[in-house]
């Protein structure tokens, strides 16, 4: 006994088939597409695909519990896909790192390798960007002075100074 499974494109539509692929390929027509955009729709939908399905909660085996960085970033990328960028002046890729764990997730084997090292890394799409640590030094309130002028030299009424990226201003 075969039993026919059978797909409904939408409801409404009274359309049924009986492979996953004539549906798609009926929804296709039924809206008019021309191919050129549903190849490009379709190319778009497994891109995303495949960028929703890298994240740094990746499983990543390394052979070694000692390895150079160069050899770990070269691991996370041979089995997650994500890429590497960094300036060789600032990271020192033959830096040994050592792990308690041979697997970890990406963040994990991240952290671990650029502890202590003064590194820390951005993600973006599927790349890694290492870059070095800086600690923002933010000043506290800077009290601010002055008169706006006009070309003669004599102060302009009505004029607003609003700091930028804040909602601090002052009317003249």
């Amino acid at each position: 006994m075969t039993v026919k499974k059978s797909y409904t494109l939408s409801q409404g539509m009274g359309i049924k088939v009986h492979s996953w692929h004539e549906a798609v390929k009926r929804a296709i027509h039924s809206f008019k597409l021309p191919k050129t955009m549903c190849l490009a729709l379709l190319l778009s939908v497994f891109m995303s695909a495949r960028a929703l399905g890298m994240d740094l909660q990746q499983s990543v085996v390394l052979k070694n519990k000692t390895m150079e960085l160069k050899q770990v970033f070269a691991s996370i990328k041979a089995q997650t896909g994500y890429s590497f960028i960094y300036n060789k002046d600032v990271v020192d890729d033959r830096t040994t790192v050592n792990f308690s764990n041979e697997q970890g997730t990406v963040q994990d084997i991240l952290n671990t390798s650029l502890k202590g090292l003064g590194l820390t890394y951005t993600i973006k799409n599927d790349i890694i960007v290492v870059i070095k640590e800086s600690v923002l030094n933010i000043p506290g309130p800077i009290k601010v002075t002055g008169q706006v002028l006009d070309t003669t030299g004599a102060p302009l009424q009505g004029v607003t100074v609003t700091v930028v990226g804040t909602r601090n201003e002052t009317v003249n």
